[in-house]
């Protein structure tokens, strides 16, 4: 190989290496707001609860942004959202969010949140 290739490689490399960190150092949080806007609207993702459910999320570790497929991730975030909030309720009736916490299915065994009467 020679000098010319050989620091093309090495550039793009570490282009590589740059970008990844970029996207470590923006956090969690960015890519899970992002996922939820997709999901639910930006209106009901800058709910304060929205908010709070995105900060709770990104440190409990449940997903892993940076590695994951953007549709995998959209769809985990969907899914914790609708059990944690009444998102489904606010969106149809103009309720305010209500967030709930995480949901724990091992510790709140009986309580269905995707029910009309959870909140």
């Amino acid at each position: 190989m020679n000098r010319r290739r050989a620091v093309t490689v090495l550039l793009a490399a570490g282009a590589a290496v740059a970008g990844g960190f970029g996207a470590f150092r923006s956090g969690p949080e960015r890519s899970i707001r992002r996922a939820l806007a997709d999901s639910f609207g930006p209106d009901l993702a800058r709910a304060p609860d929205a908010v709070a459910f995105v900060q709770d999320l990104a440190a409990s570790g449940r997903v892993a942004t940076a590695l994951d497929h953007t549709d995998r991730l959209r769809d985990q975030v969907a899914s914790e959202f609708a059990l944690a909030t009444n998102a489904v309720r606010a969106a149809e009736t103009g309720e305010a969010l209500v967030y709930t916490g995480l949901f724990a299915p091992y510790t709140l065994t009986c309580f269905n949140p995707l029910s009309s009467h959870a909140l």
